[in-house]
């Protein structure tokens, strides 16, 4: 072979190089149609229950999706498991995660996500109208929603001077388990623990517990606490910080 024909060669052979390269460094999907028009908000809970983004979504489209809490795991899908690109909501040139479906990703902020969703990696914002597709989202890594399962409860105005005391607040072995939501006092995990839901007909509680000594937090909604106190020294605890009609949650723990 000579010189000429080895440049050829080398030309051709970089030629090839180049083109393989390319097509090897190919972007993640950008599709520039959204749907559906309104923003999805992503569970906050976990459990298993995912949320519905869209019940007729065409491959070559996206999705915006709120609620995103740092860290979190959160997984996509969409009928017949195709391919999606999951990008930072504020700058889209992040990409979080990439694959077929069902995808799970690690929220590197509490950033909008975009989840773009195409036939595969290669139809990059190819809209295939034909069949509607389903996506779903959910966070398996989010704490279950407690109050779902709280229990309605009356305490008994016994105490004078605008307090009550708990009474019935067993927390049974069978009906526990932990639901990984600690109070502001003790950010530890608690063990195990059961929710009660009560509307404040005083705005004090003395806290009389037995029976192993649980702890108990107060919370304005799933994710405030009011008080909580752990173990007690004391046999009585006089609790407060609420006003009369306040709709309460009473976590009681180990």
């Amino acid at each position: 072979m000579n010189l000429s024909s080895l440049k050829k060669c080398l030309i051709l052979f970089s030629l090839m190089m180049c083109m393989f390269l390319s097509l090897m460094a190919q972007p993640p999907c950008t599709n520039t149609a959204q749907f559906p028009a309104n923003i999805t908000s992503a569970p906050s809970s976990g459990g298993g229950v995912s949320v519905e983004i869209s019940n007729c979504l065409f491959t070559g489209e996206y999705s915006i999706i709120s609620n995103i809490q740092s860290g979190k795991l959160y997984q996509f899908t969409i009928t017949d498991d195709h391919y999606i690109t999951v990008r930072d909501g504020v700058d889209s040139t992040i990409i979080i995660g990439q694959g077929v479906a069902p995808l799970t990703i690690t929220a590197l902020s509490d950033n909008d996500l975009q989840v773009h969703y195409n036939l595969n990696d290669t139809n990059c914002g190819q809209i295939l109208s034909n069949p509607c597709r389903i996506t779903t989202v959910l966070c398996p890594t989010c704490p279950p929603d407690v109050c779902d399962g709280a229990i309605e409860q009356t305490f008994i105005k016994d105490f004078g001077d605008n307090c009550s005391q708990p009474t019935g607040l067993t927390l049974a072995s069978s009906g526990s388990t932990d639901s990984e939501q600690n109070g502001n006092c003790d950010p530890t995990n608690y063990g195990i623990d059961q929710w009660f839901t009560w509307t404040a007909t005083t705005t004090h509680l003395a806290w009389n517990p037995s029976n192993g000594n649980p702890g108990i937090t107060i919370w304005s909604d799933c994710a405030t606490s009011i008080v909580c106190k752990p173990t007690p020294s004391t046999n009585t605890i006089p609790l407060s910080g609420w006003d009369l009609g306040d709709d309460l949650i009473i976590q009681i723990y180990t």
